[in-house]
Parts: C-alpha cells; sequence; structure tokens
C-alpha cells in the first residue's frame, strides 16, 4: 500500500513504487476512486512494455478539503492484475498545538477578571485568520479572543464576572483569510 500526505491546498511529494513484470506482455494502468472525489491521482507511466524492474511513479494532486481519500492503483499484465491500495491524508492548514478546550472558573463577585488563556496555533503554510465566537445558551459577549496570524497564540479571556451563577460555553472558529478550512 502506498499513503501520501499533505496539508489542504499543498501538493505532497510523489510515491515510488518498482514494479517487476515477470511476463511477456505489455503492462497498463488505471485507478479506481473510493469516494466522490476523483481525479487527485496520476501514475507514471501509464503502460510499459519493458519486461524487469519498472518504476511507478504515484502523484497526487493539492486538495482544498481536509479528509482521508482512498484508491487502487491496477496494474494488468496479461491475465495478471497487482491492487495497490492507495490513502491520500489532506490535514488543515491550521491547527491546535494541544486540545483547544478551555475551562476558566470565576466566584461570584470576584473583583478581578480569571487570567487569560494562551493557545499556541500552529499553520503549515503562514496564515491570518478571523475570529468569531458563537455563544451557547444563557448569557452572551462574556468573552475576547485575540490572535490574528498563525503560526501564533490565540489570547482567550473572559470580558466579565457579572454573571449568574451557572455554567456557560462559547466555540471559538478561526477562519483563514484566503485558503483553508475554518477550525474550532
Amino acid at each position: 500500500s502506498v499513503t501520501l500526505t499533505a496539508t489542504e491546498g499543498v501538493t505532497p511529494a510523489a510515491a515510488e513504487v518498482t514494479l517487476s513484470n515477470n511476463t511477456s506482455a505489455n503492462w497498463t494502468s488505471s485507478v479506481t476512486y473510493q469516494g466522490a472525489t476523483t481525479g487527485w491521482l496520476t501514475l507514471t507511466p501509464t503502460s510499459a512494455a519493458t519486461q524487469g524492474a519498472q518504476l511507478l511513479t504515484l502523484d497526487a494532486s493539492a486538495l482544498s478539503t481536509p479528509g482521508t481519500y482512498t484508491a487502487t492503483a491496477q496494474i494488468t499484465a496479461g491475465n495478471r492484475t497487482l491492487n495497490i491500495p492507495v490513502t491520500y491524508n489532506v490535514t488543515p492548514n491550521l491547527s491546535f498545538n494541544q486540545s483547544p478546550s478551555v475551562g476558566l472558573t470565576a466566584t461570584s463577585g470576584q473583583p478581578a477578571l480569571p487570567n487569560p488563556t494562551n493557545l499556541a496555533i500552529n499553520a503549515a503554510t503562514a496564515t491570518t485568520f478571523t475570529t468569531s465566537v458563537s455563544y451557547g445558551v444563557g448569557a452572551s459577549n462574556w468573552l475576547n479572543v485575540t490572535g490574528s496570524a498563525a503560526p501564533g497564540v490565540l489570547v482567550v479571556r473572559p470580558t466579565t464576572v457579572a454573571l449568574a451563577p451557572g455554567f456557560y460555553e462559547a466555540t471559538v472558529t478561526l477562519t483563514p483569510n484566503g485558503l483553508g478550512t475554518p477550525v474550532t
């Protein structure tokens, strides 16, 4: 099997497989895709008359949606067939260095805000992003998030301690400017 890995929007390094044709027949190749995304895998050469060792190069194109893509490269020589499973892992450009879950605790009536939490943000390719906050039930506008470039730091801090006792949730989304998939 062959595994290719790249960040969204980036072309991965090619993989090479050495084939051994012990038949007198020429060989040909084809690709069968599993899933809706097709056309991302190219085999070179697509056929050969050479007996003995032959180098087959597997190239994947850059994809802009993170996920795992699979295909089968099929090599046929006469009545012999070789199936080579191919997995292509596309990762998001933006990611958190640690779990992005943050717990902030305050006591009703405390005079000072809790300390901010700093989250390291990684980027395979440097990028800028915008942030948005969506609030769960009960309260809104109690969280401030700063940071706009990755790699970098996202600072998460509460803006008030004047909330009624309870548990409050918010989801922070980072949306890359240009190419990239938002992360929460």
